[in-house]
C-alpha cells in the first residue's frame, strides 16, 4: 500500500498532543484527543490495507496478517518488560497484563501497571487487530460501506451511552468504548473518493460524537 504522507503529519500531531498532555496537563488540556487521532488513524490504515488485499486476491491471508502485527508489537514490548523487570522497576503483576494484552481491562479492575501504564493503548489495538480482519474477510465489497457504517454508528452510540452508565475508567480504557474512534477510521477508509463531499461533513460529526465529554478520566 502506498504511503500517505499527510497521515504521517497527523500522526506527528497526535504524538505531540499526547506527549504535551503528559508533560503539562494545564498547558495542553486537550492532549488526550491525540489518542483519539491514533485510534482513527489505526482504523483507517488497517481497513484500507485489508480491503486492498481482499479486493486484489479475493481473500485475506489471516496468518500472515497476524504474524506481521505480532512481530511489530511483541519484540519491543518484551524487551521493555524484561529490562524493567531486570532492574526491579516493575514486577510480574505489572508485566503480565501488558504481555497478555489485557492491560486496559486490568486497569479498569484496579491493577497498577506502574511504568507500563500507557501500554493499555496497545491492548486496545491488539484486540482490534484480532477481530477486524475477520470482519473484512467476511463482508463482501458490495456491502462494505453499509456494514462498516452500521457497526461504526453502533459503536459511537454505545460510547455515548457508556459515558452515562459506566465508570470514567471504563470509558477511557476499554476496547468496546474506544471502538468508536477505531471504527470511525474504518468507515472513512471504505468511502469511495467520489463520496468525499459527504465525508467532508461526516468526519467532524463522527469525531464530535466520539469526543462527547472527551474520554472520561484516565
Amino acid at each position: 500500500m502506498e504511503r500517505i504522507k499527510a497521515l504521517d503529519g497527523i500522526r506527528a500531531v497526535a504524538i505531540a498532543m499526547v506527549v504535551g498532555y503528559h508533560a503539562d496537563k494545564e498547558v495542553v488540556p486537550a492532549g488526550l484527543w491525540g489518542v483519539v487521532l491514533f485510534f482513527v488513524l489505526s482504523g483507517y490504515l488497517i481497513t484500507r490495507l485489508l480491503c486492498i488485499e481482499r479486493d486484489r486476491h479475493g481473500e485475506i491471508e489471516l496468518k500472515h496478517f497476524y504474524l506481521k502485527r505480532a512481530t511489530r508489537l511483541y519484540p519491543a514490548l518484551y524487551v521493555v518488560c524484561l529490562i524493567l523487570l531486570g532492574v526491579g522497576l516493575i514486577g510480574w503483576s505489572n508485566a503480565t497484563p501488558t504481555l497478555g494484552l489485557y492491560g486496559n481491562y486490568a486497569r479498569i479492575a484496579g491493577v497498577d501497571l506502574g511504568l507500563l501504564t500507557h501500554t493499555w493503548f496497545l491492548s486496545v489495538i491488539a484486540h482490534f487487530y484480532l477481530i477486524w480482519p475477520l470482519v473484512i474477510a467476511a463482508v463482501g465489497p458490495r456491502h462494505r460501506i453499509r456494514v462498516i457504517g452500521l457497526v461504526a454508528v453502533v459503536a459511537i452510540v454505545w460510547r455515548v451511552v457508556a459515558i452515562g452508565v459506566l465508570s470514567p475508567g471504563w470509558v477511557y480504557n476499554a476496547t468496546d468504548t474506544n471502538a468508536a474512534a477505531l471504527l470511525a477510521g474504518c468507515f472513512l477508509a471504505v468511502i469511495p473518493q467520489r463520496e468525499w463531499r459527504f465525508a467532508g461533513w461526516s468526519i467532524p460529526l463522527l469525531l464530535g460524537l466520539i469526543l462527547v465529554r472527551s474520554f472520561g478520566e484516565e
